[in-house]
């Protein structure tokens, strides 16, 4: 199982099976989200059995599935909403880990000095000014 850690809060791997859920969770992971459609190739497992899997290990899964048509907008917003609202950590895969990454950079806000990434920044500042009229 091979993970890349993206922040505190969220890392990307590729495909997950259903038997790696528990050690996910013995590793500290609280929730996974699925960037991989069902029935992509054979012999991959269906979000439903992830789920079910997630679900025995005491963790959440979502599923927002990204094809290789392109990328949409909403998304986006699920993908950046999930790892906020979801427990974390958070581990999100699809086939190679690529759509999962490209999510993560697409969404999650950039370190200071660590270059421009508008969504997150906007992000921010609604939570800053959020409750404020």
């Amino acid at each position: 199982m091979r993970i890349k850690q993206v922040s505190a809060d969220l890392s990307i791997s590729g495909q997950m099976m259903p038997i790696d859920m528990q050690a996910l969770a013995d590793r500290g992971y609280r929730s996974v989200i699925c960037n991989r459609p069902d029935n992509e190739s054979t012999g991959q497992p269906t979000f439903r059995e992830i789920k079910k899997a997630a679900k025995k290990a005491g963790m959440e899964a979502k599923y927002i599935p990204i094809g290789f048509g392109g990328l949409l907008q909403q998304q986006l917003d699920d993908f950046a909403s999930a790892v906020q609202e979801m427990p974390g950590p958070v581990l999100a895969y699809c086939l190679s880990g690529a759509r999962s990454s490209m999510m993560a950079t697409r969404t999650q806000p950039r370190p200071a000095g660590g270059g421009n990434n508008l969504m997150g920044a906007m992000r921010n500042l609604g939570s800053m000014f959020a409750g404020r009229t």
